[in-house]
């Protein structure tokens, strides 16, 4: 059983080691990733809201200033001129205008435009991405300002924002096809103390680099006032409210504001796990300009320090695996994810670091669960053995606490400190001769099977049927401590039940039995071929209650017992010396007792038999 529990530990602990090496290729596919999107989006719950940058200011297009200036989409251009002129009046330090001007529209409100633009070096323009599908491709064309508005001096950025494919948006582009992303060039001006001398449209750069954005709370947070309040900030707003601020204007409504516009500009962000809202674009642009200038994106554990923790956990799994139990395995396990749980959501909390959960547990799971399913097929199999080896001869009891606990039972061979009880029928002989076989096989059944109740009642093995006997073992395959009082129990439970077997018989053959008792050590295990074998007992003790069954008939009784098994005994029998024999092949007498019941059942034998305890 040792080897084979060597076998099964190695196999399940090889499939769990493939299956780990395995599941880090599984991880980019779509069902893995929007697991770790998820476990990534929770942390933004779990932390909760945190401050915001106050120099970042959300002037909204939305549905009260439709009403409030009567006008259909798109606006006169002289009055975003004259807003962006009152920002700047006001004390704002940029103004990004989230509105893509492409065309051209009245001459007279363009003019206003560009003359403003011009005489504001920090205001930053929109431009866009447009694909069209051309069925075997997908052909992106920019779409900047109508060249009016264009300067060698202009500031234009891009404003795509990724989209990834479970509809979420968490990062953001930094340069996008040579031009900086709007969010980026905003934030670079805020900062910047003096503009350089070249165009701010042609970035040299084609790093297509990413951050991943920090969202500090549910959409609506970042500070916001309305179009129509902008326009008359003496009437609606505090006194240098603009001052020094990074200005945003973009949409922020529910419906496109024309029939132009595809859809609303609207995003899911992780905080729309919570309350299925959506976050604006031009507020998530101005997430991403919070985040760079206050340098407050979120980062990921660098590959060394994520390969090296990766490491350490797998490979603490993997030697718990190969050293403790299933249930030490689970605490371990459990352990693990908790600790890394707890890990990813300190270091997202306290430092705005991301340690890829699923990345570190995906592959512990698997491998955890492949080892606990190689453990339960083997276990099931061991179980399934076990159950049909022994549970024809063994007590249901006694099966049920060896499945309980598989790793107490020895079958390979040991030697065990164990009683055996060696049952014989008298005359059965001379009762074949006289008797039909039909008949004859009907009594052995009958007698031998209630004698094989008894011994499972006694929490014993039936070692064998021989022939119109019983060998009947406690102690193996499993320890008993009292082996020795539940033989002699089983034995004078046998008398009783002969008894009452014998009074309902119809038939004028009496049966009678002899019982030969001994306790030694034995060598106990499987004997036989790999496939046909026989659990039994061998050794001296065992011969010799064989032979104490015999010596019935020369001392005319009824239970023999040897004094090994005599000295064994706890509970109160009564027993008498019957003799001193030498046995065949042996030098030393032995003395042999009879077995003649419990000391309160023969209270008036007491004084007359011998006590040898």
């Amino acid at each position: 059983m040792t080897a084979k529990h060597a076998t099964a530990n190695r196999l399940a602990l090889s499939g769990m080691i493939f299956i780990m090496l395995l599941t880090p290729a599984a991880y980019r596919t779509d069902l893995v990733s929007r697991i770790e999107s998820y476990a990534y989006d929770s942390l933004f719950l779990l932390r909760g809201p945190i401050s915001i940058p106050d120099e970042i200011v959300i002037i909204a297009i939305d549905e009260p200033s439709f009403r409030v200036i009567g006008k259909q989409w798109p606006w006169p251009r002289n009055l975003h001129a004259g807003l962006i002129k009152s920002l700047f009046d006001n004390g704002a330090e940029t103004v990004a205008v989230d509105i893509i001007f492409s065309d051209p529209s009245v001459p007279k409100a363009d003019q206003d435009l560009t003359a403003t633009i011009k005489n504001h070096p920090k205001l930053v323009l929109a431009g866009g991405l447009d694909q069209i599908d051309r069925g075997n491709y997908i052909h992106q064309m920019l779409v900047l300002p109508y060249k009016d508005f264009i300067s060698e001096r202009s500031l234009i950025g891009i404003n795509v924002l990724p989209v990834d494919k479970d509809g979420f948006v968490r990062q953001a582009l930094l340069n996008i096809d040579h031009f900086a992303s709007f969010a980026n060039l905003a934030a670079t001006v805020q900062l910047a103390d003096h503009l350089p001398d070249t165009t701010k449209h042609n970035v040299e750069d084609e790093d297509k680099g990413k951050i991943n954005i920090n969202f500090y709370d549910q959409p609506g947070s970042i500070k916001t006032v309305s179009y129509y309040q902008a326009l008359r900030p003496e009437q609606y707003l505090p006194k240098n409210f603009f001052r020094d601020k990074l200005v945003f204007i973009g949409f922020l409504l529910q419906n496109v504001p024309s029939v132009s516009e595809k859809q609303p500009d609207h995003y899911l962000v992780p905080y729309s796990r919570q309350n299925a809202k959506t976050m604006s674009g031009v507020e998530v642009h101005a997430t991403i300009a919070a985040n760079l200038l206050r340098n407050q994106t979120i980062r990921w554990v660098p590959n060394p320090y994520l390969i090296a923790c990766a490491l350490f956990i797998w490979g603490l799994l993997i030697l718990s695996a190969s050293r403790l139990k299933i249930t030490g395995l689970c605490l371990i396990f459990v352990s693990m994810l908790l600790l890394t749980a707890g890990s990813a959501f300190i270091l997202f909390r306290s430092y705005a670091i991301y340690l890829p959960v699923v990345l570190i547990v995906f592959p512990l799971l698997t491998g955890f669960t492949t080892h606990i399913g190689f453990q339960y097929f083997f276990l099931f199999r061991e179980r399934r053995f076990i159950h049909k080896a022994f549970s024809a001869y063994i007590s249901p009891v006694l099966v049920k606490s060896i499945l309980q606990s598989p790793e107490k039972l020895k079958l390979r061979g040991e030697f065990v400190d164990a009683t055996v009880l060696h049952l014989d029928i008298k005359g059965f002989t001379s009762l074949a001769e006289k008797l039909p076989a039909q008949e004859l096989v009907q009594i052995l059944n009958t007698y031998l099977g209630a004698f094989a109740e008894v011994v499972f009642k006694q929490h014993g093995m039936i070692d064998k049927f021989i022939g119109d006997g019983i060998m009947a073992v406690w102690g193996a395959p499993v320890t008993q401590p009292n082996h020795a009082d539940l033989a002699c129990g089983a034995a004078l439970a046998m008398l009783e039940k002969l008894d009452e077997l014998n009074s309902m018989q119809t038939s004028s053959h009496d049966i009678r039995i002899r019982i030969g008792i001994n306790s030694g050590r034995m060598l106990a295990g499987n004997v036989g071929a790999e496939k046909f074998f026989n659990y039994t007992v061998h050794g001296d003790d065992v011969n010799m209650a064989v032979r104490l069954e015999e010596m019935n008939k020369t001392y005319e009784t009824q239970i023999l017992i040897g004094k090994n098994t005599v000295i064994r005994l706890n509970e109160p029998f009564v027993v008498r010396e019957i003799d001193q024999v030498v046995l065949r092949g042996k030098q030393i007498p032995v003395v042999i007792y009879e077995l003649m019941g419990k000391s309160f059942d023969h209270p008036e034998k007491a004084d007359a038999i011998e006590d040898v305890l």
